[in-house]
Parts: C-alpha cells; structure tokens; sequence
C-alpha cells in the first residue's frame, strides 16, 4: 500500500513538474517583433502600436515593414535598436509632392531647453541603418544596413521611462516644424501607462 502510494505521489509529482515546465514557456511572450529591411524592433507590448487581434487576441504590428515611404496609421510611433540606448521616435509629414516621408526625432540633436529647429528631426532611414556599396566600379548604391539582433531580441524588455517627459517635447516641437496635429500620441498612449 505504501509503495503504491509513494508511485502514485511520485507520479502526480512527475506531471506536475513537466506542466509546470510546458505552462512557464507558453507565458514567455513576445514582445518585439524586428521590422524589415533594418531589423528595427516594433513593441508588440504597446497596445496602440500592436493591437490585439481580436480573434487570437495576439498583438499585431499596425505596420509590417519600415522603410522611407511608410505611412504611419498613428503619431507618433517608436522602434528600438538593442544597440542605442534609446528609441526612435518616428512620425509621417508630407512632402511638397504629396507623398509620406517618415521621419525621426534625432536623440543626438535634442536641445532639452533652447530654441527649436528642423535638425532634431531627420528622414528615416538614420545613417547607421544604411551601407553605400559599389556593385561596378564609379557606381554607389546606398542600401539597407541590418541591425544584427540578439539572440533572445524578441523577449528584451527595456523600459523607456524617459519617453513620460520626451514625447510631449518632441509633440509640440514638431508641431511647431510641421504643424498642428490634435490626433498626435501622448506617451500614455504608446506605453499604455507612465512609469
């Protein structure tokens, strides 16, 4: 009697064990998803960027590739090279002709307090995410440079508590570039809270 008890604890033991293990790596969600052609992390955790399916209730890029001429369904948006310290803010204006031009918030222009001017904010794609090669001699071509990410990338999770303070600059300093847009994001919005 003791030994069946003892196979049968150690078999309930065994199941629990091995549900455990299968139940902790099906939580392990996703939160980034690299975006060609530059390997750009979108958050799939920021449910105004990635809203949830809402058969699957799987969060879903608003857009699946980053390039030049992407057209943004929200402003503005963020992406993340696990390289930089911090994230680009991107939002669309319209050229002179009438077609999307993405740009970004250049972090490494950003005057906290000063007078505003159109070098903070840059065409996308920024210079590090681009190679210029020479397929024929005297002939360049400038072509996409991909981020090579880590392994694990899609689980990274780095808060970005300056966002709380940034994105209301950076809104109204485009604002004042480019002009007023009431639909632009707060960075509630983006985060779904503020750190």
């Amino acid at each position: 009697m003791k030994k069946n008890f003892f196979q049968y604890c150690l078999l309930v033991g065994f199941v629990c064990i091995i549900s455990f293990c299968i139940f902790f790596t099906k939580l392990e969600a996703q939160l980034w998803q690299a975006l060609p052609p530059y390997n750009v992390l979108w958050p799939l955790w920021s449910p105004v960027l990635s809203p949830p399916d809402p058969v699957t209730g799987i969060p879903t890029p608003l857009v699946t590739e980053l390039d030049k001429n992407t057209l943004l369904p929200v402003q503005p948006a963020f992406i993340w090279n696990p390289d930089l310290p911090y994230y680009n803010i991107i939002y669309n204006t319209l050229s002179s002709y009438g077609a999307p031009t993405l740009m970004y918030w250049d972090n490494t222009e950003f005057a906290p307090i000063g007078v505003w001017n159109g070098a903070i904010f840059q065409r996308w794609p920024p210079s590090y995410l681009l190679q210029t090669i020479e397929p024929y001699p005297g002939i360049y071509i400038t072509i996409p440079d991909t981020i090579d990410l880590p392994v694990g990338y899609e689980n990274l999770y780095t808060m970005p508590p300056y966002l709380n303070w940034v994105v209301p600059l950076v809104n109204v300093a485009w604002q004042d570039w480019y002009g007023i847009d009431p639909y632009l994001l707060t960075a509630y919005d983006l985060l779904g809270y503020i750190l």
